[in-house]
């Protein structure tokens, strides 16, 4: 008869296969990464969206992609640059990144667009100024969450092989949304954010999207 695993050998086992997992994801989601900005270089889109939330933070901190992050990618574009944006969606889902659902704020406009590929989504925010900052909205549960930070320029940068902007002052944006950031933290939840500003009922779920043209978001 085969003798019981313990407890310890079993959560040893488990962290092995898992990091056998996670050492074959990698590859394919930087491969899905470089695809999608090799597709966007090449749309009205280009120089006009940025890289942000647990990407930007796996560069800035470690230079690679967090372990933990291997399955979302977040990207940020104005929404008067939406006609561009429309134009990126379809050339992306013709490449494979299959349009998911996309999220309606308060007021009726289109904020948040998600697509999926090998397994993982890749989600993209837009962007309102309001004087001197950026305001976009994300959703926990039933609940909208507004979201402010600092308005700043994007500047070049380079990562997994490609170029991609982000904000000139990273340390600021990623400090105004995970605190001290180059301190891992376990229990971090977005909904918890500082860039939040206010938390209420969403008036709408989200809703399938086919990344249909006219479907974006507006100012």
């Amino acid at each position: 008869m085969r003798p019981l695993e313990s407890i310890e050998f079993r959560a040893r086992r488990v962290g092995r296969a898992w990091s056998v997992r996670l050492g074959l994801r990698r590859p394919v989601f930087v491969r899905d990464l470089q695809r999608l900005n090799d597709i966007l270089a090449a749309t009205a889109l280009a120089g006009r969206y940025s890289m942000s939330g647990g990407l930007l933070l796996g560069w800035a901190r470690d230079r690679r992609i967090l372990t933990h992050d291997l399955y979302d990618a977040d990207f940020t574009y104005f929404a008067e640059d939406a006609p561009a944006f429309e134009s990126a969606a379809q050339a992306l889902a013709r490449a494979g990144f299959e349009p998911d659902v996309r999220y309606i704020n308060n007021e009726g406009q289109p904020v948040e667009y998600r697509f999926r590929r090998h397994g993982a989504q890749f989600e993209f925010f837009a962007l309102w100024r309001v004087e001197d900052r950026v305001r976009y909205f994300m959703y926990d549960g039933p609940d909208e969450l507004v979201c402010e930070r600092a308005d700043q320029e994007l500047v070049l940068f380079w990562f997994l092989d490609r170029n991609w902007l982000k904000p000139i002052d990273h340390d600021a944006a990623l400090t105004a949304n995970y605190g001290d950031w180059r301190t891992p933290r376990r229990d971090w939840y977005f909904g918890d954010a500082g860039t939040v500003i206010r938390r209420h009922l969403a008036r709408y779920a989200d809703e399938k999207w086919d990344g249909a043209a006219g479907q974006a978001a507006r100012s």
